[in-house]
């Protein structure tokens, strides 16, 4: 006879760096916790609400390095008004001074979106978050909230989220 598996239980000791491209980020990761950041306070709430403080900081700086930069990418190639303003068209989209520089704006975008960055978070247990939520999460909101979670070693969502960052970073 074989012996039951024990489930490990993994306990968030820390912060944590990941690599994630300014696109997943911006996307999926970013919003999710944005979100998870907006639930209201309960008595079981204080691990997930700690490590959310704790990750805060170093996610507004990616946010606002990867909105610099994309400000900085259109601002340099559209057209100015006299006092040296970029232009914008009536739906508030920047105007070019040629097609050739959208097209280069444009491109630069893409590789800011692909670009990989480094982020120091402090990860959180998925019992932790459904201890505070009283929920299980929505398959969507647990995919973009990605790394941020820890699971069980070996657990088939360790293993999903494995499979995931193969597929978008190779």
């Amino acid at each position: 006879m074989s012996k039951p598996q024990e489930k490990k239980v993994v306990v968030v000791t820390g912060m944590k760096t990941i690599n994630i491209s300014n696109r997943d980020f911006i996307n999926r990761l970013n919003p999710a916790f944005s979100e998870l950041a907006m639930l209201k306070s309960n008595p079981d709430s204080g691990e997930l609400k700690y490590s959310i403080k704790r990750s805060m900081g170093s996610m507004q700086d990616a946010v606002d390095r990867f909105n610099k930069k994309r400000i900085e990418i259109f601002e340099e190639r559209a057209k100015k008004d006299e006092e040296g303003n970029a232009e914008f068209d009536k739906n508030k989209n920047y105007l070019f001074k040629s097609e050739k520089l959208k097209k280069e704006a444009f491109a630069e975008l893409e590789k800011l979106e692909k670009e990989i960055i480094r982020l120091t978070i402090y990860p959180v247990s998925m019992e932790n978050i459904i201890k505070a939520t009283k929920q299980d999460l929505s398959i969507a909101m647990e995919y973009n909230l990605g790394e941020y979670i820890e699971y069980p070693e070996g657990s088939d969502d360790a293993k999903f989220i494995e499979e995931m960052k193969l597929k978008n970073y190779n």
